[in-house]
């Protein structure tokens, strides 16, 4: 049982919406330049990863006890800042 369904609520729908702002700059970049496509590419290789290892971390936090869940939502929250982070660069980069 979850500490905080809220919580949990609220980090899977920001999830959501980043792999849709991640799915309409990959739409950007393959209509950019060459330099552009390139420096999407780059960027987006580990940002799907990351966004595996925030689904998984998510799940966890629906089971996590009490002891597991402070560490938990550290990392969920520290993993969609850099989501965030690169998927706002990447932004600028493609358009």
């Amino acid at each position: 049982m979850s500490h905080d369904d809220g919580y949990v609520t609220k980090m899977q729908k920001k999830l959501e919406e980043w792999t849709a702002a991640f799915a309409v700059l990959a739409t950007d970049a393959a209509t950019a330049g060459t330099e552009a496509k390139a420096d999407f590419e780059k960027r987006s290789q580990g940002l799907a990863a990351k966004a595996e290892v925030a689904r998984a971390k998510i799940a966890e936090l629906r089971l996590a006890g009490l002891s597991e869940w402070v560490g938990l939502k550290r990392e969920v929250g520290k993993l969609y800042g850099e989501l965030r982070t690169t998927t706002d660069r990447m932004g600028r980069t493609a358009r």
